[in-house]
């Protein structure tokens, strides 16, 4: 969502723009009324899932207010816990294609063609965000702001943990066991999501 208000090129795209390349936080407003925007579209009625938001516990604050006045509630928060390290490897080491948009990284899927994309051939990009000082201050930023969150979804009986420093395949299963996926009840069988 925020990517495509920072393509839009308005006052609030640049605004937007300059906290993530920064690694700072949207203000906590703005973000929530583009949130409010976005999942107050027919195709998010029957629901919906965040990711990355809400960042803080004053955003959460507000998503509440803004669900209980469409009779909602957050069913279940997912933190998927991985280690300082890991996601720094993990972020400084992805690209995308630019043509299709394939992921590609470093050290877990590295492009066979170096840096162009083996579907379609297109050159491979990084985002300026993803180098090591902005990855690390988000990481700074994220133990200020985003972990009270867990305690405040905790107390509300939602929150759950999924380890996220492990391979794709079991992330995945444990995603579904969390948050009762058809397809992880009926079978305990790894499968490459």
């Amino acid at each position: 969502m925020l990517r495509e208000v920072v393509k839009s090129e308005s006052p609030e795209g640049a605004e937007i723009k300059r906290a993530m390349v920064t690694g700072q936080l949207v203000d906590d407003a703005m973000i929530t009324r583009i949130v409010a925007q976005r999942t107050g579209k027919e195709d998010c009625e029957k629901g919906y899932l965040l990711d990355g938001y809400p960042r803080t516990v004053a955003q959460a604050k507000m998503l509440d207010a803004m669900l209980r006045e469409r009779d909602q509630q957050v069913d279940y928060v997912v933190a998927i816990a991985v280690p300082d390290r890991s996601l720094v490897r993990r972020i400084v080491g992805r690209s995308t294609c630019t043509l299709c948009g394939e992921g590609y990284h470093d050290e877990f899927k590295p492009s066979h063609f170096a840096d162009r994309c083996e579907k379609c051939g297109g050159p491979l990009k990084r985002r300026a965000d993803d180098n090591e000082h902005t990855v690390k201050q988000r990481i700074v930023v994220y133990h200020q702001e985003t972990e009270p969150l867990i305690e405040y979804y905790r107390r509300q009986g939602v929150f759950h943990t999924v380890n996220g420093d492990q391979d794709l395949a079991r992330v995945s299963r444990d995603l579904c066991l969390t948050l009762g996926c058809g397809r992880a009840r009926a079978s305990t069988t790894e499968t490459a999501a």
